[in-house]
């Protein structure tokens, strides 16, 4: 009976060094691709939700030195068609990281085209050029991020700065008519960043406070030889831009991890149009100001488990609330330099839009051998809301300051279907390649197998990473090396 027991206590500890190592190793070569195989990304808004997921420093750059050093590329539609990066460690306290290729938030940069797309002016009969070729350029990709962060024991400082910019330039020349139309755009998001871990052992906090800039640049010209016209437009941001907070306690109890995040961002998307337009008849201004403001609330709590000695799971559940107060554009107009008309663009509206979501997701991931884990996770919207809107429309005509007051209201629910996402991994010492797939969940998700998934709605990544430097060789490894 006691060899029983002292085999059964040998079985448990070597039951624990295996899930410690696979624990560990899965998460000192991550990528991208690896969290996405689980249904972590930046875009959902779920990279907290499990430790040693690597986009999770694109929002508190103190995490980094969790993955370093190492060099990983991918390839995908997930997150953009090419990524990578490399982290180095200069010395023992500090990694220093260079990434190409991670999306760029762009919730700022539409939210102000479609302002401007809303109210497109048109300007003595003359519409707007802009709305003629389209104006959104479209951030694709964040050109490349700089993160950092220096370990001072139980406290680890990060910062990080994110550079992005799409640009395009249109132009339309017609010999016939003598008219030249050009057309040039450029959006640019910056975002710099600040973040800390505080670890207390089982209790570990962080947090990140980041200040996010949208910058629109947009100018046209439009010349007609024949009528002497000469035309010019801008359309610039006028707003602070977005301030985004997240904190996060980290509780360790037995074979439980339980997170907990919270987080308040602070938007502000104004944004201006200028007009000019110059003819035989004289000249003509039009300064119109969109105003765009809000606040944003999110919350989650998630529960990561160590199911058995290979096979680790998390769940949880998150929400976010964000409420816009949209107006109606105010506008100055000035003809052939005589006294300025003010109003506003029609009808004055202000509105106040929210939107609640809350989303539930989990995942799973094990080791299948010595080389292989695979992984799986399912993201859907429990609850996904913009409960009833009041638009408050005021007719006015320019000039005026009151008018009569009319007030309805709107209400839609966003159909978000459930998707499910794979992904395997292949390790060979310091070389890992990892896959995955992520489809709708009852469209395409029972075809996979069959590689009869649905194309439309299919999307994968691809991605190899290797971990170099004097500690890359490290064949065991405790959960506390990293975090």
């Amino acid at each position: 009976m006691k060899n029983l027991f002292k085999l059964k206590k040998e079985l448990n500890l070597g039951m624990l060094m295996a899930l410690t190592l696979v624990y560990s190793s899965s998460r000192l070569l991550a990528t991208e691709a690896r969290s996405a195989g689980m249904g972590i990304s930046t875009a959902n808004e779920n990279t907290w939700a499990t430790e040693g997921q690597l986009p999770y420093i694109y929002s508190n750059p103190a995490a980094i030195g969790n993955f370093g050093p190492m060099i990983y590329g991918e390839y995908g539609a997930i997150g953009g068609l090419g990524k990578g990066g490399i982290i180095l460690q200069p010395t023992s306290a500090l990694n220093v990281g260079i990434f190409v290729g991670h999306t760029a938030d762009t919730a700022g940069i539409t939210k102000i085209h479609t302002a401007f797309t809303s109210f497109a002016p048109t300007n003595l009969g003359v519409p707007s050029v802009f709305s003629l070729i389209g104006i959104n350029a479209g951030l694709t990709n964040q050109n490349a991020s700089l993160i950092g962060e220096y370990n001072l024991g139980k406290f680890i400082l990060g910062a990080g700065f994110s550079y992005a910019r799409a640009a395009k330039t249109a132009t339309s020349k017609d010999t016939n008519t003598k008219q030249d139309i050009t057309v040039n755009v450029s959006d640019i998001v910056l975002k710099p960043v600040i973040g800390f871990i505080f670890d207390a052992n089982k209790l570990k906090f962080d947090g990140s406070i980041a200040y996010r800039i949208n910058g629109v640049d947009d100018s046209n010209t439009f010349k007609d030889a024949i009528n002497n016209i000469d035309q010019k437009e801008t359309y610039k941001n006028n707003g602070l831009g977005d301030i985004v907070s997240d904190f996060q306690a980290i509780f360790e109890a037995g074979h439980n991890t339980l997170h907990a995040t919270v987080g308040f961002d602070y938007l502000d998307r104004n944004s201006k149009y200028d007009f000019s337009f110059t003819s035989a008849a004289g000249t003509f201004t039009n300064e119109v100001n969109y105003f765009e403001s809000g606040y944003k609330i999110k919350a989650g709590i998630s529960d990561e488990l160590k199911i058995s000695n290979d096979v680790l799971a998390f769940a949880g559940v998150g929400f976010s609330m964000e409420n816009i107060t949209t107006s109606t554009p105010s506008f100055k107009s000035v003809l052939n330099s005589g006294t300025p008309t003010t109003g506003y663009m029609g009808a004055f509206q202000k509105s106040t839009d929210t939107r609640i979501l809350v989303p539930v997701f989990l995942g799973m991931e094990a080791s299948l051998s010595e080389k292989w884990q695979g992984r799986f996770g399912v993201k859907a919207n429990l609850f996904d809301i913009k409960p009833a809107i009041a638009y408050t429309s005021t007719v006015v005509t320019p000039g005026a300051t009151s008018g009569t007051s009319i007030t309805t209201k709107a209400e839609t629910w966003n159909d978000s279907a459930p998707r499910f996402a794979t992904g395997i991994t292949f390790k060979i010492s310091n070389l890992a390649a990892d896959w995955n797939v992520s489809v709708p969940l009852f469209t395409s998700g029972p075809f996979i197998v069959s590689g009869n998934a649905i194309p439309a709605g299919m999307a994968t990544d691809f991605a190899v990473s290797y971990k170099f430097g004097e500690n890359s060789g490290k064949t065991t490894i405790k959960k506390d090396d990293i975090r």
